[in-house]
């Protein structure tokens, strides 16, 4: 866990430096608008196959580490079946990105939307780089060497240094060209790596012949539709978003990196440590070693959660005006992102505790308690968004969205202490 939060505290310290960057740039722009528009629409489906792989497979490959010859065909196969889905996924973005922006983002201004949708294309190659990325990292994670968590900063980091060194009037290009050139340097470390942890890289082949498939299409069926549900909360909340008016995404989105600077620093490191960890108590010792564990690090992080809350809502204002109050961005943005950033932060210790029982849940093979989750947090999610904006206008989103980690946390809290 602790070298995990290392790399994660090093790769988020990038990503804080490309937000500040972007902030100076662009401030609460149309520009912003429209980058996150985009970046949403081509990293949506990666996202969600990477997270579902890594319940499915992370388990799967780590009791594969005793039979070098099945690993050896399974991973071949896997291999295949990634530059597949990458290829499918880069074209599908490409053809379908601008249609998408049209039907969520009808409020914004015309330039804005015109924007989004070139920019969508422009992007489409991250798909891919995102699918390769992912894919490498499930692979590394099973072996238990995390150093690739750092690795995710490459994008932030090739956006970063564009924006910084581009002159003045380069547009939105430093943006894409950032994110291809970090995704795509991001891809050639990782597949280096895992040619070192993993005993190279494997064969490419595009069948399915491994007894293992079987169990993975059930697995995986179930779990990328709990992810497919749960990946339509960005979307849906900049379709909110963009029903506010013009600049609520940015200032939205502003507010969600903070929140992700913080629970990366805590929730990404022990899911990651964890899930292979929790998958080997339970192959060597048994469910119940594996629970007691599970248990164990829920409330923990529960109550790390609750401290952060406490602290971050006190530190908002300052947090806010540290990383992004320069150039572009003015104090009247700061007051509209800290207003919003501090709803958004009282999901933190239920996200916290949260991520360790999905974890758990993962390593039970108990996929319907995360697909039944997912829909219960979606449905709650929509009903929320659709009340509170009324009330607290792009605030309510970040309020929704603490409400329905709680509601999560409250469900897989009470079938963890059913299933004895």
């Amino acid at each position: 866990m602790f070298s995990v939060g290392g790399f994660v505290l090093a790769a988020k310290l990038v990503a804080a430096g490309k937000e500040m960057a972007v902030a100076w740039r662009y401030g609460v722009s149309g520009e912003v608008d429209a980058y996150l528009l985009a970046f949403t629409i081509v990293t949506w489906l990666p996202v969600m196959l990477w997270s579902s792989g890594t319940m499915v497979l992370v388990p799967r490959l780590v009791t594969l580490a005793h039979n070098a010859p099945e690993r050896a065909r399974f991973i071949a196969e896997l291999n295949g079946t990634a530059l597949l889905l990458g290829l499918a996924t880069t074209c599908l973005v490409f053809f379908a990105g601008p249609w998408i922006i049209d039907a969520i983002a009808g409020n914004l201004e015309a330039d804005t939307r015109v924007l989004a949708q070139s920019m969508v294309r422009q992007l489409a190659p991250f798909a891919l780089l995102s699918i390769a990325a992912g894919y490498l990292s499930i692979r590394l994670q099973s072996r238990q060497t995390y150093g690739y968590t750092f690795l995710e900063a490459m994008p932030a980091f090739g956006i970063l240094v564009l924006v910084l060194l581009a002159p003045a009037g380069s547009g939105t290009g430093p943006l894409v060209w950032g994110a291809l050139l970090g995704g795509a340097l991001q891809s050639a470390w990782l597949a280096r790596m895992t040619r070192y942890a993993d005993g190279g890289l494997g064969g490419v082949a595009a069948t399915h012949r491994s007894s293992h498939w079987t169990s993975v299409y059930n697995a995986f069926g179930v779990m990328a539709l709990g992810q497919l549900v749960m990946g339509f909360m960005t979307p849906i909340d900049q379709f909110f978003a963009a029903a506010i008016g013009d600049h609520a995404i940015a200032i939205l989105g502003y507010a969600n990196r903070i929140i992700a600077l913080i629970t990366g620093l805590g929730a990404v490191a022990i899911a990651r440590a964890i899930l292979p960890t929790l998958a080997g108590a339970v192959a060597k010792d048994g469910a119940g070693t594996g629970r007691r564990q599970a248990l164990t690090w829920a409330w923990l992080m529960f109550g790390a959660g609750l401290l952060a809350m406490l602290v971050g809502w006190a530190l908002a204002p300052w947090g806010v005006a540290l990383l992004f109050e320069r150039g572009a961005f003015t104090p009247a943005d700061t007051v509209a992102v800290t207003h919003v950033l501090r709803f958004g932060l009282v999901q933190l210790p239920f996200y916290f505790a949260g991520i360790v029982l999905v974890q758990w849940f993962a390593v039970l093979k108990a996929y319907d308690v995360l697909l039944g989750v997912a829909i219960a947090a979606i449905l709650a999610k929509l009903l929320l968004n659709a009340v509170l904006i009324r009330y607290l206008d792009a605030a309510g989103i970040t309020l929704a969205t603490s409400a329905i980690y709680a509601i999560s946390w409250f469900i897989q809290i009470f079938v963890l202490m059913k299933k004895k």
